[in-house]
């Protein structure tokens, strides 16, 4: 069965926050960087009146490719959304001399994304951990 912060439909950014148990967007960058092994950068998208309404998510490979996510969706539907992106984006070299593929996110069940990102999630923490600053 799939974890209920994954799969819980998020309006805004504070949502995505409160659903989570996260601080900010760069924990949400982080999140999505271990799921795809590969650097992303997330910003947010504001609207007329300074809100955001949608996430930008920066994908590397051969090429680099933003693509915005208007609200509202789930954490796994993002990351699918993400999934299709990357087969436009090609793998990522890395530091390594091997290419690596992406997961194939689009063919995972809830479950298997579920833990995809629960995995993620804990590394995002434990990253936090490390580079805690205070």
């Amino acid at each position: 069965m799939a974890d209920l912060r994954f799969t819980t439909v998020v309006g805004d950014v504070d949502e995505l926050f409160a659903v989570l148990d996260i601080d900010d967007l760069g924990d949400v960058e982080t999140l999505v960087m271990f799921l795809f092994g590969r650097p992303v950068s997330v910003k947010e998208v504001e609207g007329d009146d300074g809100v955001a309404v949608a996430l930008e998510v920066i994908l590397y490979g051969n090429m680099v490719m933003g693509t915005e996510y208007a609200f509202p969706w789930s954490l796994m539907q993002l990351a699918r959304w993400c999934t299709e992106a990357l087969d436009d984006v090609g793998p990522y070299a890395g530091d390594g001399p091997e290419s690596t593929e992406p997961p194939d996110v689009a063919s995972m069940t809830d479950p298997e994304l579920s833990d995809a990102l629960m995995d993620a999630l804990g590394k995002t923490r434990l990253f936090n951990v490390w580079t805690d600053e205070d």
